[in-house]
């Protein structure tokens, strides 16, 4: 199971990098 826990920890860091990208390419 900590194999689940790690994609989503991966997936939260993912969405908040691509979003922080995105208010800074916008």
């Amino acid at each position: 199971m900590s194999n689940v826990k790690g994609a989503i920890g991966m997936l939260k860091i993912h969405l908040t990098i691509h979003s922080v990208w995105k208010g800074w390419v916008w």
